[in-house]
């Protein structure tokens, strides 16, 4: 009985390892999807920019993630673009937290949005940036893809709830008028860390 049961077990295992498997493929804006390591910038209405979130803030914002990545639907020209929550500092009265569903054109990899829904917060976000294949180098010196993006919220007021908070007068703190985001593929390369 014994052999009868490992000749059944071997010809099961023969037969299912003969069966062709399908083929599994990526998603229709896999060219577009990656994690990224980037940084944000404050944009001021006269085109001056401002690295708030640089040096010494180094301990909070060294590798910020920003997430781009199919859709429910896996439309071929729309992605969500996603920071994870990771921009948001209460404490701080600094947010720049969003999710939303943008729409991006594979053949020049531009990713766009406007008046999109938050989803991580009510209010809405307009983006307009584009990724750039090998536009950069990663720490290790191998060409890497890049990403940029303006990203701008319809209720950003920064400015007041600073002036709020330190308890000075209006206009104190100075409102800008967008974010900047760059950066760079994550690899998950050792040396690219």
């Amino acid at each position: 009985m014994k052999k009868i049961s490992v000749i059944v077990a071997f010809l099961a295992l023969i037969f299912t390892s003969c069966q062709q498997l399908p083929e599994v493929g990526g998603t229709a804006v896999q060219d577009a999807s990656g994690d990224w390591y980037v940084k944000r910038y404050m944009v001021y209405e006269d085109g001056s920019m401002e690295d708030y979130f640089g040096p010494d803030w180094m301990e909070y914002t060294d590798k910020f993630h920003l997430l781009t990545y199919n859709t429910a639907d896996n439309k071929a020209d729309e992605l969500f673009v996603d920071e994870q929550g990771e921009f948001f500092y209460k404490s701080y009265a600094m947010y720049l937290d969003f999710k939303v569903k943008a729409k991006v054109d594979l053949a020049t990899l531009k990713i766009t949005a406007t008046g999109a829904k938050n989803l991580y917060e009510d209010n809405t976000v307009d983006i307009e940036g584009a990724i750039i294949k090998d536009g950069a180098l990663s720490a290790g010196g191998k060409p890497i893809d890049s990403i940029w993006m303006t990203v701008k919220l319809s209720d950003d007021d920064y400015a007041s709830i600073m002036d709020q908070l330190f308890e000075v007068d209006p206009g104190y703190f100075p409102q800008w008028d967008h974010y900047l985001i760059t950066g760079v593929r994550y690899t998950g390369f050792e040396a690219d860390m």
